[in-house]
């Protein structure tokens, strides 16, 4: 394997399948899968803003803003932040303008099952952590011992279990929104690397 390769996004990779030795068209392909990959990082780490992201794309190939827009969309989980979530998606609608034939509304669509997916998810261990601490208040023994000895041990317990209810609760909420939810960011991936 050729040392750009190893720079390779996964669907550049998967594009380039198949063939036995990369020409200039493929070397392009992964030239532009580096660019990508080095836009979004720096996108991801703040150091590079919305229009600055999109102008570094725009003069790139099709192929191009729709890696980017893949990338995005597997960013995406159901733990994001919301603010996170908003980034990722002004990105995703924004980089969807550059494209000749625009299916906005079709992945606005999407991105609003995703945001619904990640606010039940919240509510759901908002709802555990509450449930739970609640309990834990009402069968908390006293903390302070005859003779005005602190125990720690009881609190120390009840840490721990509420620990292990909250674990308990993001797996429930995991396996009930979690199915939904990748099948929502696999039809918006679709829809952003629909050929035009």
């Amino acid at each position: 394997m050729a040392e750009w390769e190893d720079e390779l996004t996964p669907t550049t990779k998967e594009r380039l399948a198949g063939t036995d030795e990369a020409g200039p068209n493929e070397k392009d392909l992964a030239n532009q899968g580096v660019q990508v990959q080095s836009s979004l990082a720096q996108f991801y780490a703040e150091e590079l803003d919305l229009e600055g992201l999109c102008k570094r794309l725009e003069s790139g190939t099709v192929e191009v803003i729709r890696e980017a827009q893949s990338r995005l969309v597997e960013s995406l989980s159901l733990s994001s932040r919301p603010a996170w979530f908003r980034t990722t998606k002004a990105a995703i609608l924004q980089l969807e303008s550059l494209k000749k034939n625009q299916r906005t509304k079709l992945i606005e669509q999407q991105l609003g099952n995703i945001a619904r997916l990640q606010a039940a998810y919240r509510e759901s261990l908002e709802k555990a952590l509450h449930t739970a601490t609640e309990e834990e208040n009402r069968n908390r023994e006293p903390t302070i011992a005859p003779g005005r000895w602190i125990s720690i041990h009881g609190t120390v317990a009840a840490d721990t279990e509420l620990a292990e209810r909250l674990a308990e609760a993001e797996l429930e909420a995991e396996r009930q929104y979690g199915g939904e939810f990748a099948a929502v960011v696999q039809t918006l991936r679709q829809l952003v690397e629909e050929e035009d």
